[in-house]
């Protein structure tokens, strides 16, 4: 028995839940979205960072790299250095390296090639070689290294993976949904 209008308006509201959450699919509408990161390095050329930086944009992925921008040679002095135990002189010597990796962050964003700093993706992960795409859905992931386009990627991964939420998700991914 009803005890007041709130309790029909509560019950019609849930009534309202229930079939909107049966039309949409229940678990589909909560179900966690395909996340796509790319892991690239500086050395790879201008002109492949830029196309992968415009793809991940356009299709909401990240691009990553493993550290800052810094060449080989300022890579081993910063490595050689035990920085906090060197004079304050070094010390502001291995600032200005990383000084210098930064900007050169910065010339890529100003090139339009969006890049994250992410060690922990790639040690996670232990990525060895670039590019590197992973797409990764509640939990799992598939991993493969070499495409420099997302779709095809995506695509080929579709054919790889036995499991068939990652597959439709790859197809949707790619514009083939299932």
């Amino acid at each position: 028995m009803m005890q007041s209008k709130w309790d029909l308006i509560a019950l019609i509201a849930t009534g309202c839940v229930l079939v909107t959450s049966a039309l949409v699919g229940g678990d589909e509408a909560r179900a966690e979205p395909l996340r796509v990161t790319v892991a690239v390095s500086t050395a790879l050329t201008d002109e492949t960072l830029l196309s992968l930086s415009r793809q991940s944009q356009a299709l909401s992925a990240r691009l990553v790299v493993k550290g800052l921008p810094l060449t080989d040679e300022e890579k081993a002095t910063l490595i050689s250095r035990g920085h906090f135990a060197l004079p304050h002189e070094i010390q502001t010597e291995n600032r200005a390296l990383v000084r210098a990796g930064f900007s050169r962050l910065a010339s890529y964003a100003q090139k339009g090639i969006v890049l994250t700093v992410d060690p922990v993706f790639f040690r996670e992960r232990a990525i060895a070689f670039v590019p590197t795409v992973v797409f990764a859905l509640e939990g799992r992931e598939v991993r493969l290294t070499g495409f420099t386009n997302l779709k095809n990627a995506a695509r080929y991964g579709a054919k790889k993976t036995d499991d068939v939420a990652m597959k439709n998700a790859l197809l949707t991914f790619a514009g083939d949904a299932p």
